[in-house]
């Protein structure tokens, strides 16, 4: 699970800085969580920004270790958006949750998130169409995965779709983007 504080909000989670004030909890005997004040984002063109407003993060994750072990998490972001042509203001709203679990050698990862007007690719874009109007969007993805015992080389392979739900303003057929990923992975230092 890449998921962290900053990347809350998909593929809607996004891997980006942002200004943030957050408390981590303890590990609690594999449980956690995260809460912050963030940075609202702006989105692209001219149709919406955070403005002044804060946005809200959270995450929580259970880990376990063991013969089966593995990791649960869920996440979720809400921030206002201020509408830059007519419509007025809204908010943009997602959440995920996901579970991976690894047994002798083998790994299996799922992932599932939704939003309204989160956006899709990076946070905010698409989010709302011309007339101030909140799009959905949700994505999932699946990954599995097995280490060569003794030689710690990890083999591959995902799939994923995310979907940016077109309205009744925008016309034809939503945007889905997917990609199968196939990879090779094998540590040549501790760190690289």
């Amino acid at each position: 699970n890449t998921t962290t504080l900053g990347r809350i909000g998909r593929g809607f989670m996004y891997a980006d800085w942002k200004s943030q004030v957050a408390y981590s909890s303890p590990n609690w005997n594999g449980f956690s969580f995260t809460a912050g004040l963030t940075q609202a984002w702006n989105g692209s063109g001219n149709t919406s920004r955070g403005g002044s407003e804060t946005a809200y993060e959270g995450k929580a994750s259970y880990a376990w270790a063991g013969d089966f072990a593995g990791k649960v998490w869920v996440s979720g972001i809400s921030q206002d958006v201020e509408a830059l042509t007519v419509g007025g203001d809204d908010s943009a709203t997602a959440f995920d949750i996901g579970a991976n679990v690894n047994v002798a050698g083998f790994g299996l990862t799922a992932y599932y998130g939704d939003g309204d007007g989160i956006g899709q690719t990076f946070q905010l874009n698409g989010g709302f169409d011309a007339a101030g109007k909140s799009r959905d969007s949700d994505q999932w993805y699946l990954q599995g995965t097995y280490t060569l015992p003794g030689v710690g080389t990890k083999i591959a392979t995902s799939y994923g779709e995310s979907t940016l739900e077109i309205n009744s303003v925008d016309g034809g057929g939503d945007n889905t983007s997917d990609m199968w990923t196939v990879g090779v992975y094998h540590p040549i230092t501790k760190h690289l």
